[in-house]
């Protein structure tokens, strides 16, 4: 069911595939489903949980999306601060060390604060470096992305 199209380019030709027992697969298993791929013209994966983020004064819980490397490329998002990470950025899983943060974590919790890009947040006690922002178009998200699958 579709409640509203997604606000990306080409928002008409992205589909979700998912599991019904509301299980996550393994970043493995999205692996082997990307390389065998003859059916799509990419594959992204994402996962949506709750995360411990520290900005230096004391961790809160956040929700925010783990995901692969290529998601916003196949996405086609374009930043509205800093940059997103991409699929050149993800060398195996936890390779890319990177935060997005969703426009709405970034406006009410950082202030608007553009100085936040470059910065290190604590995900779950490991280290991130925020290298981005996503348009506030893209209200699917909420809270922050991480290439940590």
């Amino acid at each position: 069911m579709v409640l509203r199209p997604l606000n990306v380019p080409q928002a008409d030709s992205l589909y979700e595939l998912g599991r019904t027992n509301g299980q996550n697969e393994s970043y493995p298993s999205y692996l082997d489903l990307r390389d065998r791929n003859r059916s799509f013209e990419s594959l992204a994966a994402e996962a949506f949980d709750q995360v411990g983020m520290d900005t230096g004064h004391g961790p809160a819980r956040s929700w925010g999306y783990s995901t692969s490397g290529n998601y916003f490329d196949v996405l086609g998002i374009q930043p509205y601060l800093g940059r997103l990470f991409h699929a050149a950025d993800e060398q195996g899983p936890n390779s890319a060390p990177y935060v997005v943060l969703s426009y709405a974590y970034w406006h009410t919790r950082c202030h608007d604060d553009r100085g936040v890009v470059g910065g290190v947040v604590q995900l779950n006690r490991r280290p991130f470096t925020i290298v981005g922002e996503h348009p506030r178009e893209q209200r699917k998200y909420i809270g922050l992305e991480t290439t940590a699958l």
